[in-house]
């Protein structure tokens, strides 16, 4: 039987599982990061749980290597199993690094959800990427862009590894078109909704409903409210009381089913990163039109798609003007919906990204000698 060590630095995933067996509902499958469906395949799995409090924990976030006690705990196990699977990447920084000398030699596969560019203006600071893009693109043996957008940016630098990107990441499509299909009532359809943390630019879309007639919803963390540069105007709801964890999404499928739209306002970053993907792929899954700021790093355009609008970065306007024609047309959002879903049915879902990953550690363990 194949054995393979996976590394995620939040939940523990073995409580995932013992959650989704015990009959609990509110857990979508592309948050265990195919841990249910190596074992499914036959694969023999082991979760190294992440304990930041511990002396290992709190030494890493000293030196700055995220998750330095699942990594040596990984290197500990590591000779009983045969390959490491890393869905962050940047979680296997030390091993990378190690693997880079010839002091460590079990494969690893990685999921890169950013591009690892090198743009920074400070040399100082443009070294430090470049260094660790080469300990990462020469330690890691197999590295899988989530999306093809990311590999394009990343083939424009100089450090090449062993590559290639995923056709079909996205949603738990299951997860929220039969939440969909349970419902008795029609969707309200009479509020746009917002959720997630990463690079969000909640103040430019508070701002464009402070002309609207018309209402948002938000889906936040506890100190949301004081981390905004605006006043929050009587037609924006924010509920600060789902706090993240293996029931949170679960919880938001009825914002979801009931919201006009889902709005994805997105921070201008560095980074080339696909903030957003997330809810991005959620929001197709519960068959939403999807209005987002113009981030290039996302998996696909989805205009030209034709599941959503784009807006530009801190463009108020533009909000107001995306928003107010999905109002006056409610039969082009659910159309954009209807499109967006059908995209996740076929295409883009946990299923088909379980796949290709099992499919790479496949290759992988196939053409190691370890």
């Amino acid at each position: 039987m194949k054995r393979v060590l996976e590394i995620v630095p939040f939940y523990s995933l073995d409580e995932a599982m013992e959650y989704l067996n015990n009959g609990g509902d509110l857990l979508p499958l592309h948050h265990v990061w195919c841990y249910d469906q190596f074992k499914k395949t036959g694969y023999e799995v082991q979760f190294i749980p992440h304990r930041p409090s511990g002396l290992l924990g709190k030494l890493g976030k000293l030196i700055k290597i995220e998750t330095l006690q699942q990594q040596i705990k990984t290197l500990q196990k590591a000779k009983d199993y045969d390959v490491i699977f890393d869905p962050f990447m940047q979680f296997t920084f030390l091993i990378a690094f190690l693997k880079m000398i010839g002091l460590f030699n079990k494969p690893v596969i990685a999921i890169a959800q950013r591009a690892y560019v090198v743009n920074k203006k400070n040399p100082f600071k443009r070294l430090k990427q470049y260094l660790i893009r080469y300990i990462y693109f020469k330690g890691l043996d197999k590295i899988i862009f989530i999306n093809k957008t990311l590999a394009e940016e990343s083939k424009k630098y100089k450090v090449q590894g062993n590559t290639d990107y995923l056709r079909g990441w996205g949603a738990d499509h299951d997860f929220f078109e039969r939440y969909n299909k349970e419902q008795q009532d029609p969707p309200k359809l009479d509020f746009i909704y917002a959720t997630g943390g990463a690079a969000r630019d909640y103040n430019t879309l508070i701002e464009a409903f402070k002309n609207l007639d018309f209402d948002l919803h938000i889906t936040a963390r506890p100190n949301f409210v004081s981390e905004l540069n605006t006043v929050i105007p009587p037609n924006v709801h924010v509920d600060s009381s789902i706090t993240p964890g293996l029931t949170s999404t679960g919880k938001l499928r009825g914002e979801y089913y009931n919201s006009l739209a889902v709005a994805l306002p997105i921070e201008e970053a560095p980074s080339f990163a696909p903030f957003g993907s997330t809810v991005f792929f959620e929001s197709m899954a519960a068959g939403k039109a999807i209005i987002a700021t113009n981030n290039r790093a996302f998996a696909f355009d989805i205009e030209e798609a034709g599941v959503g609008i784009l807006v530009d970065y801190y463009d108020r306007e533009g909000w107001e003007k995306a928003i107010n024609f999905l109002i006056d047309n409610p039969e082009k959002a659910k159309e954009m919906g209807r499109k967006g879903q059908q995209l996740s049915r076929e295409r883009y879902n946990y299923i088909a990204f379980s796949e290709e990953i099992i499919k790479h550690s496949n290759a992988l363990l196939a053409n190691s000698n370890v």
